[in-house]
């Protein structure tokens, strides 16, 4: 995504070619967003890529399994994961471990939420 039109174009030609259809949609959507959030983007790629595989496996996992929530409990959990992702560790971990916390979601959320904002920092963090 940060890369020069030149350079994407021939990363493109080696791809089959239904795969290059779909990221040339993705790359176009991409390119019409405003800058501001083209370089939070591009930072948020940049930190995912820095973490080590492991992490990048969880984080990918719980971040699919929070996309296959109901619309409803995305708007509901999104917030949530935002803050917890700001929250210095030790906050966030008394809230993650906070009875009240905890009777607020499903195992499974609880789950996805502190993979999540333990293994994918928020950039600049």
């Amino acid at each position: 995504m940060a890369m020069p039109p030149e350079k994407r174009e021939q990363v493109l030609e080696k791809l089959p070619p239904q795969q290059q259809a779909n990221l040339r949609q993705r790359l176009d959507r991409f390119d019409k967003l405003p800058a501001a959030e083209r370089a939070r983007l591009n930072q948020m790629w940049s930190t995912f890529n820095s973490l080590p595989p492991e992490k990048q496996e969880v984080v990918t996992r719980q971040m699919r399994a929070f996309n296959a929530l109901p619309e409803e409990r995305q708007k509901d959990l999104k917030p949530v994961l935002q803050r917890l992702r700001l929250m210095p560790e030790d906050r966030r971990n008394t809230l993650l471990n906070s009875e009240a916390f905890k009777n607020r979601f499903s195992t499974a959320e609880l789950q996805m939420l502190t993979d999540i904002s333990q293994n994918y920092p928020l950039p600049g963090r």
